[in-house]
Formats: C-alpha cells, sequence, structure tokens
C-alpha cells in the first residue's frame, strides 16, 4: 500500500489526532526556535529541526497529561483506555494555548525566551489548576448524577 493510500484510508479521528499532534508540538516548538534563535532555525538540518520542536514543546504536553490522567485516576470514568486518550488530548490542547499564548504575548511585548518560559509556566499552572480542580468537580457532580439515577431506576424496579 502506498503512502497515499495510507493516507487516503485514514479516518477522521486519525486525521485529528495527527493534527492536533502538530499543532500542538511541532509548530510551537518550531516556532520558538525561528523567533528566538533565527540562525540556528536557518541552518540546522531538517530532521534537526522536527527533534528540537519536539524537545521544545513535548516537557510541555507531558506536564498537561501528568495532570489530567491524576484528574481521571481521582474520579474514574471509563476505561483506562478512555482515560489516558482524554488526557492525552487535554494535554495536547492545554500545551497548545500555554505555548501560543506565551509566544504571542512575548513576541508583542519584544521580551527573550526567559520571559517566555516564565509566562508559560504561570499561565500552565493557572489553567493545570483550573482543569484539575474544575474537571475533578464536574466528574464528582456527573458521577453523583448517574448514581442517582441508577437508584432512582432501582428504586422504580422494586416497586413493580
Amino acid at each position: 500500500m502506498s503512502t497515499v493510500e495510507q493516507i487516503r484510508s485514514l479516518n477522521r479521528g486519525e486525521y485529528t489526532a495527527i493534527v492536533i499532534g502538530f499543532i500542538s508540538t511541532l509548530a510551537p516548538g518550531v516556532l520558538i526556535l525561528c523567533l528566538f534563535s533565527r540562525e540556528l532555525f536557518l541552518e540546522i538540518s531538517s530532521l534537526k529541526l522536527i527533534l528540537l520542536a519536539f524537545a521544545i514543546s513535548l516537557p510541555w504536553v507531558l506536564a498537561n497529561f501528568i495532570v489530567a490522567f491524576i484528574a481521571n485516576l481521582r474520579n474514574p470514568n471509563g476505561t483506562i483506555t478512555s482515560m489516558i486518550g482524554s488526557s492525552v488530548f487535554y494535554g495536547a490542547i492545554n500545551a497548545s494555548l500555554v505555548l501560543y499564548l506565551s509566544i504571542a504575548v512575548t513576541f508583542l511585548l519584544n521580551k527573550n525566551a526567559l520571559f517566555l518560559v516564565a509566562l508559560g509556566v504561570v499561565s500552565n499552572v493557572v489553567l493545570a489548576a483550573i482543569y484539575f480542580y474544575g474537571y475533578s468537580g464536574y466528574l464528582k457532580r456527573a458521577n453523583a448524577h448517574n448514581k442517582s439515577k441508577q437508584s432512582d431506576a432501582q428504586k422504580t424496579r422494586a416497586s413493580v
């Protein structure tokens, strides 16, 4: 099977995963290199550029994945595979928000890469805390609601 046929055989979910992966890992790293180390960006080979871009972006994705996975473990809802999938999705999306926001603010304020990292860490902590406590609370309420529905259904069956 040729590469073109393999690409055509992908379903919508696989396309989405590829796009999110590109947007959250490769693109921010390349953008950071382009903005803060123009000489390196222009001189480095493509493979090294891709590897360096991943090395810049993946720690952000991993940190957010860990926060999301711990939040999911606190309130298990589904299989471990679905919890890992949603945690990876959250990690990628939150890392994208943090990195692009930090890059934009740093560029607009004409600051250096250290400011980018500091702003990224602060905004990442804020978004992770919102997610951790907000999502955990949502899952608790959803689980309580599901349990009350199940107990109502059991009461209805018992009365019949």
